[in-house]
């Protein structure tokens, strides 16, 4: 199930599916609708469409600008082209959220 990696637990997909059978889904329903979910917003972020999921976050995308380097193999300077990459902006109750579970546990 759920995998320890340092002081954090990690939910993978089959973890996620699991927790949807629990709320009555059956698996396989559960896979394809997560499947087009991640789908959906992995194909609106390649277009450049922000997508806003209330009391989540946002996911956008980003332009980095281009910038110089340095190549570990050949110690080398080199120019990294500007590039978009993905961001996620967590929601201001969702991080209220996390930190209220945190004082709790102290």
């Amino acid at each position: 199930m759920a995998r320890i990696n340092g002081d954090s637990v990690k939910w993978t997909k089959r973890d996620l599916v699991s927790k949807m059978a629990e709320k009555g889904y059956t698996k396989r329903v559960s896979g394809l609708v997560l499947d087009d979910v991640f789908s959906i917003i992995e194909n609106a972020l390649v277009s450049g469409i922000d997508v806003e999921m209330k009391g989540i976050g946002t996911f956008k995308t980003v332009v980095m600008p281009e910038k110089q380097a340095v190549s570990l193999r050949t110690g080398d300077k080199i120019m990294i082209p500007a590039h978009r990459v993905p961001k996620m902006r967590y929601s201001l109750s969702l991080k209220t959220k996390i930190r209220a579970a945190d004082e709790k546990s102290e």
